[in-house]
């Protein structure tokens, strides 16, 4: 069996010498190596080369990577039975900044109120009901009226 031509890749040869997926991305792109490098190492390492920090300290760091259909930023994450899965990136930013995991049935909360938010200056742990009332405060979520207020 002849593998890819492409170095330290061991999958079989398809077409032009490059195995099926290098294949499509030259298909695609033009280059076979084209798409997004896949970023190994440490949590923090991963956050670190995915959120733009280089706005002020007291600015929003925004996720650069991959969102979910609400606007947090997710990244695949190992369970202790080893299988990955999505995780919301504050969430991961908030126990990196304080070196501990949340507590079970707490929220991460974003002062800010950007989803894609990363800076632990604006995020804080809290319970559902905190985050109830914050949103009900801050007037966001889906289609509040205050019937009350319009009064």
């Amino acid at each position: 069996m002849t593998t890819c031509s492409i170095e330290s890749c061991e999958r079989p040869v398809c077409k032009r010498g490059w195995c099926d997926p290098h294949y499509k991305r030259w298909w695609r792109h033009g280059d076979p190596f084209a798409g997004r490098a896949r970023i190994v190492g440490t949590i923090a390492e991963r956050l670190a080369a995915r959120v733009d920090s280089t706005t002020t300290p007291d600015g929003c760091w925004p996720w650069m990577g991959s969102r979910n259909n609400k606007g947090y930023g997710q990244l695949q994450v190992k369970n202790p039975d080893g299988r990955k899965r999505p995780t919301l990136t504050h969430r991961l930013a908030w126990e990196v900044a304080n070196g501990e995991s949340i507590p079970d049935g707490l929220f991460v909360l974003h002062s800010c109120d950007n989803p894609p938010c990363c800076n632990p200056a604006h995020l804080s742990v809290g319970d559902a009901s905190r985050n109830m009332l914050e949103m009900w405060e801050r007037i966001r979520g889906p289609r509040l009226t205050r019937k009350a207020e319009m009064a």
